[in-house]
Parts: C-alpha cells; structure tokens; sequence
C-alpha cells in the first residue's frame, strides 16, 4: 500500500542511509576506503516522505502495459502477498503505486547527491570509482504483476551508472550485457588485484573507457529450484526464458517487442538455446 511516510525527511532510512556514509567518508578521507552503501527504498513499501509524495501528480501517471496472459507463475505468487487484492485495484490505485514508486527514486537521487557532494568537498571525486545499481526492478503493474522475481526487463534491466573521473571516459553509454558480479571484479581490478578465476564477473573499465566494448556475448540467468527453476539467456537483441514448470520457453525479440508482450514462435532456436543451457 503505497503511503506517505509518517517520519520527518531527516529520520527517515534513505536519509540515514546518506548522512552515515558522509560520516564514514570524512572519517576516512585521508585513507583508502571501500564503502557499500545500501539504500532499502526504493522497496516496497513506497513511503516517500513530504515534499517528495506530493511531486508526481497521481492523475498524470500513465499506466503500465499488461497483458491478461500470465506465462511467469512468480507472478502470481507475488501478487498474492505484495498486492492483497490485486483484482479490485482501481485505475488510481495503480497509478499511486507509480507514483510514489518515482517519488522514493526521486528522494534517494536527493540523497545520492549529498554523498556525491561529500566526496567534492573533499577532492575525492577524481581518484574514488563510483557504481550506483540495484538488486532488481519493480514491475510496477507491468504484465499485471507487481514485485520482482521474473525475467521481464522491468525485474531483471537494472540503473548500473559508474564513474571514476580519473579513470572512464565521461558520458560513455554501453549495451553491454552486464551482471551483479562485474562490480566485484572491476573494484579488484581497479584497485590492483587479480580477479580470481572463480568468479563470473568481468572488469567493466574497458566499457567505461571506449564505445562498443562488450565483456560477454551472452548472459545467463537462473533462479529457483525444483518446480520453480527458470532460467534465462540474453544476448544480441533477443531474451529467451526456460520454466521448468510445465517445461515452458518463451522467445523476445526486444528490439521489435521491448514491452514483451508479443512472444515468438521459433522451435529452432528453442531447441539451440535450451541445449546451450543444458551445456552451461
């Protein structure tokens, strides 16, 4: 149930959040440091304090895109416990949730900006490597699903923006398939170690340095077990998503259907895809 927070701007987490990692930045100004600073909003429930609720005019918001069609059975698990009654939800109730979706984002850019500030102020900004990302997305009503836990672009397409002046190149965009794991072995790079061979991820600095660069030609995705496993494969412009639930597969071209909403009928490149998932 989105609602506005009960808390004043200066106690609530997002705040608390930003102000601690300032502390710790000028505690350690003078020293190297590493910091993991983890912002719970935007997470349900969207709370947006005041002036922030009150920035994205409900009757504005467009709704989402759904189909009636649901091919992820996550997502009927979620609905069933992140919306209580997701079938009487009226049109504003939808959009409300957007917006105080958008209004929790936009509290946390205020945020992300006083850590930024910081580290300015303090001649930090050339020599600190900076990523901001997340863990997963929202699906906001998308597909008539609300939550997390799909391969859907809303769940699965994460912010991933990195800067390190003395390092990247400014206002270089990528397409570059990317996971959680790069940001472990570009810190390691980046601050002189070797990435061990255990690990997936790839060091991200060549992206950030030319245009064009890619580290992997595809990706691979998986979650849950038994009943529940679904994996993914993502490359070139395609998405191609195997539940094991009923033994379903599903194909995206996401150049030509970037809202998913058109799955394509190509047994050939099931058969290819679901042997390569096999063989990883």
């Amino acid at each position: 149930v989105p609602q506005v927070s009960e808390l004043p701007e200066e106690f609530h987490t997002t705040a608390w959040t930003a102000n601690t990692t300032v502390d710790v930045i000028e505690k350690n100004k003078n020293r190297p440091f590493f910091i993991f600073s983890s912002f719970i909003k935007p997470h349900p429930p969207f709370d947006p304090c005041v002036p922030y609720c009150d920035m994205y005019n409900i009757d504005d918001i467009p709704l989402m895109a759904y189909e009636d069609n649901v091919i992820d059975d996550m997502i009927l698990v979620q609905n069933g416990y992140k919306v209580n009654g997701i079938d009487k939800l009226s049109d504003y109730d939808k959009k409300k949730i957007i917006a105080y979706y958008y209004a929790s984002v936009t509290q946390v850019d205020t945020y992300l900006g006083k850590i930024l500030d910081c580290l300015e102020d303090n001649n930090l900004v050339d020599n600190t490597l900076v990523i901001f990302t997340a863990d997963h997305g929202e699906m906001l009503g998308n597909h008539n699903a609300y939550g997390k836990r799909t391969y859907y672009e809303e769940s699965a397409k994460i912010p991933f923006i990195m800067s390190y002046p003395g390092t990247f190149k400014e206002g270089v965009e990528s397409n570059s398939l990317v996971i959680l794991p790069d940001i472990y072995a570009t810190i390691i790079s980046n601050a002189g170690g070797g990435i061990p061979i255990i690990t997936c991820g790839r060091d991200l600095s060549n992206v950030c340095k030319e245009s064009n660069v890619n580290v992997r030609d595809m990706l691979f995705a998986q979650y849950g077990s038994g009943r529940n496993f679904k994996a993914m494969i993502r490359w070139d412009k395609y998405k191609y998503v195997y539940m094991a639930n009923g033994a379903r597969e599903y194909l995206f071209d996401l150049e030509d259907d970037p809202l998913e909403l058109k799955p394509l009928v190509e047994p050939d490149i099931f058969a290819i895809q679901r042997a390569t998932l096999v063989n990883y």
